[in-house]
């Protein structure tokens, strides 16, 4: 009687056997494509198309140097966002500082900081140097400070990419793609290396 050897070739296993495998490889990888290119990573379609409409509102919205709607917009998609991330909210409304500033409302620009960006870091202290060095731009000069743009695009980018993470958008439908292939591909290995010691 003839002995099998443990690690025999594939090429001895049973025709079937492989066959119905490689079925399984196949089927688990359409079923990951198509969950990946319909929700664009976790979550629904429509949540995350709807998530992708607001987050292209907010890249608008920087271009106007709307602040204000900037966190209305926010507050929309999730109104405990801010609560979970004060140092973006702070960020945010320093923006508004920094226009006021830039637009030569001093005025304007300390009652600002004394209504919306102190009351906050007495709520939270962690806060408290970055209201010190918001208030100190009171004294320099407009090309000593950071642009209102660009301090705001920087802003908006920090809340986008919270804003994916925090709904479960981790990435592009591509990496997420990418990722299900590698995943399938290595299922696909295991099931043949049990053939193989079959």
């Amino acid at each position: 009687m003839q002995h099998l050897h443990p690690f025999r070739s594939r090429s001895l296993s049973p025709p079937n056997k492989v066959a119905r495998c490689q079925q399984q490889a196949s089927s688990l990888l359409q079923q990951q494509e198509q969950h990946v290119c319909s929700t664009g990573g976790q979550g629904g379609p429509s949540q995350y198309q709807n998530l992708q409409e607001k987050l292209v509102q907010l890249t608008r919205l920087v271009k106007d140097g709307q602040v204000e709607a900037i966190e209305k917009l926010v507050n929309e998609v999730d109104s405990s966002f801010f609560d979970e991330h004060p140092e973006l909210l702070f960020s945010l409304r320093r923006c508004r500082f920094l226009y006021l500033l830039d637009a030569g409302d001093t005025a304007q620009a300390l009652a600002h900081a004394r209504t919306e960006l102190t009351p906050m870091a007495e709520s939270r202290p962690v806060l408290l140097p970055m209201v010190k060095a918001a208030t100190a731009l009171l004294l320099a000069s407009a090309s000593e400070r950071e642009p209102p743009q660009v301090a705001l695009q920087s802003a908006v980018c920090g809340l986008q990419t919270a804003l994916r993470t925090r709904s479960g958008f981790r990435g592009p439908a591509l990496v997420r793609l990418l990722q299900a292939r590698r995943w399938s591909a290595l299922l696909f290995l295991s099931f043949q290396s049990v053939i193989i010691c079959y």
